[in-house]
């Protein structure tokens, strides 16, 4: 016949269990929704960039230098919002099809009035892209 001590101290590491796969399920749920809210993020990021910077305003919205500051920490952030929203994909192919959207972003310019694509653009967008990978890895190790 087991003791009240041993009694107790069962139900308390039942309790505990229990608490635990309760932490993990909320953990879970909130990894979840920020997965789904950087999902919501990133395709407004893309559709203001495709769809915003057709608009007359765009143009001329930020001068030289600031737009090459602008260009990278959209990036930047679109490659983060990238890796939370798909934590399962590699990182080097968010970082290829980040920089694959920015040169779509290039070539979509040349067909708009008053716009033009720019390799330096360009460059700012991967640099953008090259310093999130590098906030991101100095993170990792710590």
């Amino acid at each position: 016949m087991p003791t009240n001590h041993e009694i107790n101290k069962s139900i308390l590491r039942h309790i505990l269990q229990n608490l635990q796969a309760n932490r993990l399920l909320q953990d879970k749920r909130m990894q979840k929704a920020v997965q789904l809210l950087a999902q919501i993020s990133l395709a407004a990021l893309i559709l203001m960039i495709f769809v915003g910077g057709t608009e007359p305003v765009a143009n001329g919205l930020f001068p030289p230098p600031l737009d090459k500051v602008v260009h990278s920490l959209v990036y930047g952030l679109m490659l983060l919002l990238a890796i939370l929203s798909f934590p399962n994909t590699r990182k080097p192919i968010l970082f290829i099809l980040t920089v694959i959207i920015g040169t779509l972003d290039e070539i979509h310019q040349i067909y708009l009035p008053g716009r033009s694509a720019g390799l330096d653009d360009l460059l700012a967008d991967i640099f953008g892209c090259i310093l999130i990978s590098l906030i991101l890895k100095y993170l990792d190790k710590k």
